[in-house]
Order: structure tokens, then C-alpha cells, then sequence
């Protein structure tokens, strides 16, 4: 299938910057934290609106799939959000081929260096779209790592 080109870039309501390094997007959604990899995230916005179009039974994917609209570009994103009458903050893919996140808040952008990979496999538990678990040199607690979701598997039944 090739390579896939970036997004374009975006700029409005950006709420971080962040870098091209190695290293890992922190985010919250309700008590639990998580980390997906910069190379993923294009951007972190605070979207005006963002339109819920549908809900499908996708547990693995949260509450369902959305569009939030940048610069009058439709961007498909994963809603994850604990409170949807929150507006959230959306993690833009870099790669077309891949869905935003619509997270409650992005906490931080750590340097790989910060946050160590634990050396064992994944409980069988979680779901199919966790890489690995992650802890913080600096102690807290664990995060888990995730992938951006993949726009063909939100098109699978």
C-alpha cells in the first residue's frame, strides 16, 4: 500500500507543539494516563466543535468515531473522552492513514529517554491497539502506550 503522505498542517487552536524527536505525547482520559509516540502527532488541538457522527459498537475504539473540523477539513478521530459535554483536546494524526484521539487533556510531550518500556509482554486483557507499557523514570504511575488507530480498522466490522 506505500507509504501514506502526511496530514497537512494545521494550525488553529493549537495547544502544543510538538517535537519531530523521539519521544511520547502523554494524555489523560479520566484517571488513567497514556502515551502514543510524537511520530504519530502531527498536532494537539482545542477544537470549537466537534461533530459526533456516529457511534458504532467498536468498544476497542472508545465511544465512537467523530469529525472535527480544521481549517474546513473534516479530520476523522476516535472519540475517548470520559465526559463527551467536555470539549476534549484531539491529537491530529501525521499519517493519513491514521484516526486522531479526542482525549480529555494531553498532560505533557516526554523525551523517550524519560519513560522506560517495561521489559515484559502485554497481559492478554488489554486491548489490541496497546504497544506496551511504559514507566516514568521520575516515578507515577505506569503509562500505558498506544497506538494511533489505523482509519482501515475503523472501516472493518
Amino acid at each position: 500500500s506505500g507509504t501514506a503522505a502526511p496530514a497537512d498542517p494545521v494550525e488553529p487552536d493549537e495547544v502544543l507543539d510538538v517535537p519531530t524527536t523521539d519521544g511520547y505525547v502523554v494524555f489523560a482520559v479520566g484517571a488513567t494516563s497514556y502515551a502514543v509516540p510524537v511520530e504519530e502527532v502531527g498536532s494537539v488541538l482545542r477544537p470549537e466543535h466537534l461533530e459526533l457522527l456516529a457511534s458504532p459498537d467498536r468498544p476497542r475504539y472508545g465511544r465512537g468515531v467523530a469529525l472535527v473540523d480544521v481549517r474546513g477539513r473534516a479530520i476523522p478521530v476516535v472519540d475517548l473522552r470520559s465526559d463527551p459535554a467536555r470539549p476534549g483536546e484531539v491529537l491530529v494524526p501525521l499519517y493519513r492513514h491514521h484516526v486522531g484521539l479526542v482525549v480529555d487533556r494531553v498532560v505533557a510531550v516526554r523525551p523517550a529517554r524519560d519513560l522506560v518500556p517495561e521489559p515484559d509482554g502485554l497481559p492478554d486483557v488489554l486491548p489490541e491497539y496497546a504497544r506496551g507499557i511504559l514507566r516514568p523514570l521520575d516515578g507515577g504511575p505506569h503509562l500505558l502506550l498506544v497506538a494511533m488507530p489505523d482509519a482501515a480498522a475503523l472501516t472493518q466490522p
